[in-house]
């Protein structure tokens, strides 16, 4: 599975959320049918890095029980229970994991975004073809 950067995603979204020209003017119905196609892809993509954050997650929580482990029982130096949570965080490898778990859950937020973004276009496709056949004459 690639692990595809956020600028990769919006490089596509701009792609996928423009609709494209037939000569001079929009293509509207061609962008419509191709609309169902756009969202799968995407459907695709936040499955995708789901499964990357849900691992990330694991490895975290991994690395914070193993932290948990070692203050507890194998530390050279008496730990009081309370002060262990706020050692795991501040340990270096529970802060690139975390950094990791953060940056993967901003990737899915900004592709529910496109999702979201692109189910708006469905009104708005939906309202303006009803508008061209109404420039022409046509019953909706």
């Amino acid at each position: 599975m690639a692990d595809n950067s956020i600028d990769y995603y919006e490089n596509l979204a701009r792609e996928d959320l423009t609709c494209p020209k037939n000569g001079v003017s929009l293509d509207i119905s061609g962008y419509a049918v191709r609309l169902g196609l756009i969202r799968a892809k995407w459907a695709r993509f936040l499955y995708n890095e789901n499964v990357i954050m849900q691992e990330a997650e694991q490895d975290l929580e991994t690395i914070y029980k193993d932290k948990f482990m070692f203050f507890t029982y194998d530390s050279e130096y008496t730990v009081d229970k309370k002060d262990i949570p706020m050692l795991i965080k501040a340990d270096d490898e529970y802060q690139k994991a975390n950094k990791i778990v953060k940056q993967q859950s901003e990737k899915v937020k900004f592709i529910n975004e496109v999702l979201s973004a692109l189910n708006s276009q469905s009104f708005y496709l939906n309202t303006a073809m009803k508008h061209i056949l109404w420039q022409s004459g046509e019953t909706v």
